[in-house]
């Protein structure tokens, strides 16, 4: 049976960057440090025959445990409180930030229906923001993968619970 509950809300912030998965903050004020404009830069491993290894700038990028019914995209009552710290986050140290909404999802049902789900859940949480705390829908972008970038292997139901996630990325400024 398919579960699509976030439940990153049990993993600890500590434990978060000890598994190399992006942080999930959990107040206004973690928010805000995480999604900061400067870039994030990590490595990755390239065969020797070619090189030492390379950069990649990252847009700064978080998790959030948002919580929907199975096959809903309505937002469950309890991810309200964090998503009012995104609100908050959103018209505090963030008021000038454009943000991706990036929606994901295991790999149950079918690659269209899970790009569906995951651009009506994106979807739920802009209008959430929009509609509760007026960030100006300008400043929140949509973006559906669906089950295509997992965070780890299909393979068992915790799995399963980290690829079931909205993400939120600083892509830029409103000045920019």
């Amino acid at each position: 049976m398919r579960f699509l509950l976030f439940s990153l809300c049990f993993l600890s912030l500590s434990s978060l960057a000890e598994t190399g998965l992006p942080p999930a903050p959990k107040t206004a004020a973690e928010i805000e440090q995480h999604l900061q404009e400067r870039p994030r830069t990590r490595s990755f491993p390239v065969p020797r025959e070619r090189g030492t290894g390379g950069i990649v700038q990252d847009a700064p990028k978080v998790m959030a445990a948002i919580q929907f019914d199975f096959d809903s995209d309505l937002i469950k009552s309890e991810s309200y409180a964090l998503l009012s710290e995104y609100g908050q986050a959103l018209n505090g140290g963030l008021k000038n930030a454009v943000l991706e909404i990036g929606g994901h999802t295991d790999s149950e049902g079918t690659d269209e229906y899970n790009l569906s789900l995951s651009q009506r859940r994106a979807h739920a949480v802009k209008a959430f923001l929009v509609g509760s705390f007026g960030v100006e829908e300008q400043r929140l972008r949509i973006r559906a993968y669906g089950e295509t970038q997992p965070l780890r292997a299909n393979d068992s139901e915790s799995n399963k619970a980290l690829n079931r996630r909205v993400e939120f990325a600083r892509i830029s400024s409103v000045s920019e």
